[in-house]
């Protein structure tokens, strides 16, 4: 039986550095998004300088504000799609494990 749990244990393990390479991955993409963002808002940001539009300096306190929240909001979410995926893996190595333990006894 101690061959049946190291197995077990080992696959954990390998499901958490999966997991966690995953994560990394997907907050990555998130970075990248939220800059293609932040890249948008610049520049409209620059057309409202240019075109000598009023409101520019409340306009940027916006944007920034708007840039902060989206990055927020990608980060959480993908990181809710990892933990999802995760939680899925480790609840059926968990019920293979009580399975084994169960026919071992």
């Amino acid at each position: 039986m101690n061959e049946a749990l190291e197995q077990i244990w080992t696959e954990v393990l390998a499901a958490l550095r999966a997991q966690a390479e995953e994560l990394g991955e997907e907050l990555g993409a998130a970075v990248d998004e939220a800059g293609a963002y932040a890249a948008a808002r610049t520049h409209h940001l620059s057309m409202m300088l240019n075109n000598g539009e009023p409101g520019f300096a409340e306009a940027v306190i916006v944007e920034r504000d708007n840039v902060a929240l989206k990055a927020g909001l990608l980060a959480v979410n993908r990181a809710d799609s990892v933990d999802a995926r995760f939680h899925s893996v480790l609840g059926g190595m968990l019920n293979g494990l009580a399975l084994a333990m169960t026919v071992a006894l």
